[in-house]
């Protein structure tokens, strides 16, 4: 979605997002009926959609001006077999997706997402379907196509059965794609569609690359946070419904308490604490440059919350 679209968004959720409003739009009909019943679910729900909605807005503007994250080969990424380096061309339509918006951290087959992106789909203009029937949040496949004369490593995107488009010529992502396809089960990519413009016959898309955690390749840490009962400005029964089970989480240390703080939501909500002993072996992995990611595995309306921290 591009910076305008996120600005009317934002516009729309601030001013009547209390009544649900921005939930109808989006097709969120149940949602939306219990925002207009509850205040947006007493108030709580409408100023999280709120702050959500300006940071996208704020990290759009960002990516459109030049200054956001686009993958140009600069990046450490790497493909399903541990290669850094990709031949890549610049292009800012491809964008480095934050915090989760689309995909679940963990998936069902013991698989964490290490990499999300965000990117237009080439050629949908030349493509000959009906784009209005084309709907947000479907789920895409992937095709290679080794005959096509004018780039063998092209890859087709599917969207069931209806060829849309490319993925970008040169990108990082015709590696990717391939590699994490394989046989579904060590690694995974996913693909949904974000955006759609029919006026412009444009389509934008976000890719999630799945891997294995559990295969000795990472370091994993399971622990129970400490403090999910303390009180603080929000409402525990109102806020933990919308903290979705498998959502990543960001850990921040403070040195006062020797402990990582857990925050989800977009940073916007403090969890809980890690304990000191857990937090020890965490910082001592982040002091040797380790990369560290988490997510929750655990949640009940009681406060238990327990996460897994990939390390590696």
């Amino acid at each position: 979605m591009h910076s305008n679209d996120k600005l009317v968004n934002f516009l729309i959720t601030l001013f009547l997002g209390i009544f649900g409003v921005h939930k109808f739009i989006n097709k969120q009909t149940g949602k939306g009926l219990l925002y207009l019943f509850t205040g947006g679910l007493f108030g709580i729900g409408w100023i999280i959609d709120v702050v959500r909605c300006l940071k996208e807005t704020v990290d759009s503007k960002n990516t459109d001006s030049g200054t956001g994250i686009s993958v140009n080969g600069n990046e450490n990424i790497k493909d399903a077999d541990g290669n850094a380096s990709f031949n890549t061309v610049k292009d800012n339509s491809i964008r480095k997706v934050g915090w989760n918006r689309h995909f679940p951290f963990f998936d069902d087959k013991d698989r964490y997402l290490r990499y999300a992106y965000g990117v237009e789909v080439k050629g949908v203009k030349y493509r000959d379907f009906d784009i209005s029937k084309i709907q947000l949040e479907h789920e895409l496949q992937f095709e290679t196509e080794p005959n096509n004369k004018f780039d063998p490593n092209a890859i087709k995107v599917l969207y069931d059965d209806i060829f849309i488009g490319y993925v970008p010529k040169g990108s990082i992502f015709q590696r990717m794609i391939p590699s994490y396809g394989g046989d579904g089960i060590k690694k995974q990519v996913c693909g949904i569609i974000t955006y759609v413009d029919e006026n412009l016959r444009k389509i934008e898309m976000d890719l999630g690359f799945y891997e294995k955690y559990d295969d000795g390749s990472a370091n994993v840490i399971e622990t129970r946070l400490v403090g999910t009962k303390k009180s603080n400005i929000y409402d525990r029964e109102s806020v933990l419904p919308l903290v979705d089970k498998h959502a990543e989480v960001t850990l921040e240390y403070h040195k006062g308490v020797e402990k990582y703080l857990v925050r989800s939501l977009g940073d916007y909500i403090k969890l809980g604490e890690i304990n000191k002993n857990v937090s020890k072996k965490i910082k001592d992995f982040e002091d040797e440059g380790m990369n560290i990611r988490a997510g929750i595995s655990y949640i009940d309306e009681d406060a238990v919350i327990e996460i897994k921290i990939i390390i590696r």
